[in-house]
């Protein structure tokens, strides 16, 4: 008889606000060179409940442009999220977009340098 391999069981780690556009993920793609276009960067956006996703592309990435992202895609067409999850970049961790949060009450949450998979559902949409 031959033995059954071990199963391993990964935890299951529910979503936080299980309601559509409560939680959102945000990241940066690039720098694409590509001749001819002005456009270097995608700037993506994912709904962790219903993995809904927005992306827009960038000439820049400031933290003005991110936030207008925001603003615009996110914040005006679904509403205020609850939490909005970002990497640690220059753009997200800026006084500019903590104050629009801080403002809104929306909870501004980094993901770990170390590991990207915290904000799993934009790095996979990457």
């Amino acid at each position: 008889m031959k033995a059954v391999p071990e199963q391993h069981v990964a935890e299951i780690t529910p979503v936080l606000y299980p309601v559509p556009f409560a939680m959102w993920g945000i990241d940066l793609v690039g720098q694409f060179v590509k001749p001819g276009t002005k456009y270097k960067y995608v700037v993506v956006s994912v709904d962790y409940f219903g993995k809904w996703v927005e992306a827009v592309s960038l000439r820049n990435t400031t933290t003005e442009e991110i936030e207008e992202f925001i603003w615009k895609i996110i914040f005006t067409r679904y509403g205020i999220p609850k939490i909005l999850v970002s990497n640690n970049g220059p753009q997200f961790d800026a006084s500019l977009l903590r104050d629009m949060c801080k403002c809104l009450r929306a909870k501004h949450r980094f993901a770990s340098v170390c590991y990207l998979q915290a904000n799993g559902q934009v790095e996979v949409m990457n």
